[in-house]
């Protein structure tokens, strides 16, 4: 398995949690005591844990592969685990019908986008037959010195 699957997949599950633990801390502040709870250090630790764990096999899949090979599928793992989790945790797609399209249909761009852009095999462009291609500056120099005769 790719670990930035792994990373970007684990990862996932770490916006709601510091969510909460930044609750916690507000009204820690505010005046009411969070830490007499469980729940305040159970979401400390989560945060922690799963926070090592990806920044853990961020670096491995770093080391076995380039950049250019880790981003994307990162990027891509992550947003993806991101929205079923949030869609699980606050029931996301009860809204209108309009709205859950729109939602699938960005990130079926941002999906399209990343892999275009990280494509390592472009497609060569589609010249008719019997078109000249020059394949030098040599025979570019030679094009525009022919033509501003």
């Amino acid at each position: 398995m790719h670990p930035s699957l792994l990373s970007g997949s684990i990862s996932s599950f770490n916006p709601p949690h510091p969510f909460s633990l930044g609750i916690a801390l507000k009204l820690t502040f505010g005046g009411n005591n969070q830490f007499i709870y469980a729940s305040t250090y159970f979401f400390l630790v989560f945060v922690t844990v799963f926070l090592l764990f990806q920044l853990n096999y961020l670096n491995l899949s770093l080391d076995l592969f380039s950049a250019a090979a880790v981003s994307p599928v990162y990027y891509v793992f992550f947003t993806s685990c991101t929205i079923l989790s949030n869609i699980l945790l606050y029931q996301g797609f009860d809204g209108q019908t309009v709205d859950v399209v729109s939602d699938v249909m960005g990130f079926c761009a941002m999906v399209i986008g990343v892999f275009l852009l990280k494509n390592p095999n472009p497609q060569p462009a589609l010249v008719p037959s019997g078109t000249y291609l020059p394949t030098s500056t040599v025979d570019l120099d030679h094009d525009l010195e022919m033509n501003s005769l």
